[in-house]
């Protein structure tokens, strides 16, 4: 299909049979998920279609549910349009990041996170580039993502770098974030770290949910078991959650052992070879190169 071919029948139906899904949505929640709007966007780039522009189906379904006439008119007039495909990265990218700003802005506006009295206040959203093919997601900020506002900073951080620039990837090129969003508080607190309760991270699994749909990941990275269990919503042991693809709302994920347990275990090999497992795993999924080298790291 080229560039300039406007959208055929079987084409709209999709789109269309997306846009009811949203509607459901929107019904049911309240809010726009953009999990289908990005989903429709992915659609029209592999068909080459030309693009959509996600504020204006919005805008119409926000103002009217049954506004599907109109909503057919503007994708049928966007995929004559002479938009190229770099504009639309670019506008895809922009659109993500206001998506991910507005759900900054809500979690620091959300009422129950003042009733969460063991969380501190200085937030820590996310780092890195939200157009990313990776997604990695740990458990709570500690004292050094919170003095920086980044996640994955410190020892942890820089163990984080070494396994990335092993598998050939910048840091600033995959998408970094947490699934609670303030550093747990303790009694006296100065650089001791405590590990979020549950009830704090299921307080915060809506909004990860929507970074996710946001970031729309080739592969999501789940660091330690902790965040394992609440994205799985299981109790399994991390010998049980690792070694397989999982599925979060659609998306893959892969789990692996938190670099802090290299760090607190620098001569246990076994810990090392398990996560160099999980990234020859995750680079295997992306169809990455991986040399002879890298596939022999750890091997006795």
């Amino acid at each position: 299909m080229n560039t300039n071919q406007i959208l055929t029948e079987e084409d709209s139906t999709v789109i269309k049979n997306a846009l009811l899904d949203e509607i459901d949505y929107i019904n049911n929640k309240g809010v726009i998920s953009n999990a289908i709007s990005n989903g429709i966007y992915t659609y029209l780039k592999e068909h080459q279609i030309r693009p959509i522009i996600m504020d204006a189906i919005e805008r119409a379904l926000c103002s009217d549910p049954e506004m599907y006439d109109a909503i057919q008119t503007g994708i049928v007039s966007a995929s004559e349009n002479t938009t190229s495909m770099d504009e639309f990265d670019e506008l895809l990218t922009q659109s993500t990041k206001e998506t991910l700003l507005n759900l900054k802005k809500n979690i620091e506006s959300w009422y129950e996170t003042s009733s969460l009295n063991n969380l501190r206040k200085t937030m820590v959203f996310s780092s890195g580039d939200p157009q990313s093919d990776i997604m990695i997601i740990g458990e709570a900020p500690g004292y050094d993502d919170e003095r920086f506002a980044e996640p994955f900073i410190g020892k942890t951080g820089k163990k984080l770098d070494g396994i990335l620039k092993a598998m050939g990837i910048d840091r600033k090129s995959v998408y970094t974030t947490n699934v609670l969003k303030y550093r747990p508080a303790i009694s006296s607190q100065t650089t001791n770290d405590r590990k979020p309760t549950s009830t704090e991270l299921e307080s915060f699994l809506p909004f990860i949910i929507q970074e996710v749909e946001a970031v729309s990941p080739k592969v999501i990275i789940a660091v330690g078991n902790t965040v394992a269990q609440a994205l799985l919503n299981n109790k399994n042991s991390m010998r049980v959650n690792r070694g397989v693809f999982h599925y979060y709302h659609g998306f893959p994920l892969c789990v692996t052992h938190d670099p802090s347990l290299i760090i607190h275990n620098e001569d246990n090999t076994t810990v090392k070879r398990m996560v160099w497992e999980d990234m020859l795993a995750v680079m295997d999924f992306l169809h990455l190169p991986i040399s002879m080298k890298q596939r022999k790291f750890f091997v006795e």
